[in-house]
């Protein structure tokens, strides 16, 4: 007999995990033909990151700025003049990000740094960190603009961009007022970023990671389906899919970009999946930011993405082929044979007309 409250569990929990062919390696034993393949794939996926890697010139420039900034906030921290940032006091710092992970894309000359406050974080104080930032950096010769916003401020030099992603204690949460203090929903954004950080440090080692980050970043803006799915979800999914194996011994590039793709495809980021769980808050899936219609979205396109590569189209995917056709919207041939878009299979519920008082309102039929 039961004694005491029923506890119900995460509803998720007890839904089934899609099928993983890496996990049934004993029902699907590998042939000589698909290793040969996993071999060529690998090759593929390792020079296409490396060619989405930054220049030593990016590299260099963009290391130098961001040394910039963290000696300007350094020297915010450790002042002892009250009149220096008047109506500010900040606690710490921490370098996040594809800089900070070195997973940044060639061209994407951003870094992103979170400063955690001890005083309110009003839209004016960000705005004087913002503009005590600039004046220490410019030194006088304007170089350095710094534009404000809803998660903090961009500072810019030249090509090169620093995120202050801004954060306060968590004391100073429950007194955030609507249209004086950064929202509560950035701050917490911000705050997280810390925590992906650090837990990029504890499986970052793994040697494929950085270069299967790259191309699935690439992805993302070639592919506009898979777009909606955040890049900490892309990073989990990936780090799952390397190191979560039969032997214990990580997979190899080819093998693991075949093995995210095929799990995205099997739904692993729609409702009827359990899904993988946020490696740093077991309460949430990884796929819980995501509407209906991007899960639809995001698991069809993958779908599709399969077929191509199941078809000898790896250059569509990694982006060295000719023409990259959208996926989503048009038919891609490949040695004669066509491999068309899916339809939709999620339809928003329709709406109807509710009359109340007169007035005529909107809402959605729910069965």
């Amino acid at each position: 007999k039961m004694v005491g409250p029923v506890r119900r569990g995460h509803p998720y929990r007890n839904k089934p995990f899609p099928f993983d062919v890496v996990l049934s390696s004993d029902a699907f034993p590998p042939t000589k033909a698909g290793e040969d393949a996993d071999a060529k794939l690998t090759e593929e996926v390792m020079a296409a990151a490396a060619a989405l890697e930054p220049t030593d010139k990016e590299r260099a420039e963009m290391g130098e700025f961001v040394t910039k900034v963290k000696k300007v906030l350094d020297k915010i921290l450790t002042t002892t003049d009250a009149e220096y940032l008047p109506g500010v006091v900040l606690e710490s710092y921490v370098e996040v990000g594809s800089y900070k992970k070195d997973t940044m894309l060639r061209g994407h000359r951003i870094a992103d740094i979170v400063v955690v406050t001890k005083s309110m974080p009003t839209f004016e104080a960000v705005a004087t960190i913002g503009q005590k930032m600039c004046n220490e950096l410019s030194d006088g010769s304007g170089v350095v603009s710094m534009v404000s916003r809803d998660f903090g401020l961009i500072l810019t030099n030249k090509e090169d961009k620093v995120r202050l992603l801004v954060s306060t204690q968590q004391s100073n949460t429950a007194s955030l007022e609507k249209d004086l203090h950064l929202p509560l929903e950035m701050i917490s954004k911000n705050q997280a970023a810390i925590y992906h950080s650090k837990r990029f440090e504890h499986f970052g080692s793994t040697k494929e990671i950085r270069p299967l980050i790259r191309v699935f970043k690439a992805m993302r803006r070639r592919f506009p389906g898979l777009e909606p799915i955040n890049v900490w979800a892309t990073e989990s999914l990936i780090q799952y899919c390397l190191i979560t194996t039969p032997t214990g011994f990580p997979l190899t590039a080819g093998p693991a970009f075949k093995r995210v793709l095929s799990l995205l495809a099997a739904g692993i980021f729609l409702p009827g999946s359990s899904g993988l769980s946020d490696p740093v808050d077991s309460r949430y899936r990884l796929c819980d930011s995501l509407g209906f219609d991007e899960m639809d979205k995001s698991c069809s396109t993958a779908q599709t993405l399969v077929r191509i590569l199941c078809h000898g189209g790896s250059g569509v995917l990694l982006g060295t082929a000719d023409k990259i056709p959208d996926v989503s919207m048009e038919v891609t041939e490949l040695n004669g044979i066509c491999i068309a878009p899916l339809e939709k299979a999620y339809v928003p519920p329709p709406v109807e007309e509710v009359k109340t008082d007169g007035d005529v309102a909107m809402e959605a039929v729910t069965a």
